[in-house]
């Protein structure tokens, strides 16, 4: 008769055990679904703003080849200021959202943070040409001005990974 009690703490330790796990597996279960449904919300909020950048990308350069056309005989000085104005912005979702990219996954989250910190180099790279450009004549300008163009291309590039990455967790959300 002295075993019931063992046997009964026994079985109350399994079932504890039992609870415990159960319990843990439900709390994991709740925060996959929380941060899949921030991702889903993180992919909502940037995606319009990867298309807007694309196109905003395709405006810049329509502006050098503009700048180059219409003030090929102009020295670095009367331009410098249009230069700089050919950086281009982090779209604030992404920029808001840069810390929590990481619940996007493959192959979002490496493509935005990848896109994030070319476009810091490129406005740093915008913001050192334009001060160059100010000690160019009219032949050496138009050159800088390329160098800039051909980023933009590469950052093109880097858009299009982000959009693709992030396009099938945008289109899963049900309206």
């Amino acid at each position: 008769m002295t075993d019931l009690p063992t046997w009964l703490q026994a079985f109350t330790a399994v079932v504890a055990l039992i609870i415990s796990v159960v319990a843990i597996w439900q709390s994991n279960a709740v925060e996959r679904k929380r941060d899949r449904l921030r991702a889903h919300g993180i992919a909502v909020a940037i995606y319009p703003e990867l298309l807007k950048l694309a196109d905003t990308l395709k405006v810049t350069h329509e502006n050098f080849q503009q700048l180059k056309l219409r003030n090929s005989a102009l020295v670095g000085q009367s331009i410098a200021s249009m230069v700089h104005t050919g950086t281009v912005s982090i779209p604030f979702m992404l920029d808001r959202n840069v810390d929590n990219l990481y619940l996007l996954g493959d192959p979002a989250c490496p493509a935005c943070l990848q896109l994030v910190h070319v476009l810091l180099q490129y406005n740093d790279l915008v913001q050192d040409i334009a001060a160059r450009v100010v000690m160019m004549n009219a032949q050496q300008w138009p050159e800088a001005v390329d160098h800039l163009d051909s980023h933009l291309h590469l950052i093109s590039a880097v858009v299009d990974k982000s959009v693709s990455g992030v396009r099938p967790i945008h289109d899963s959300v049900k309206a």
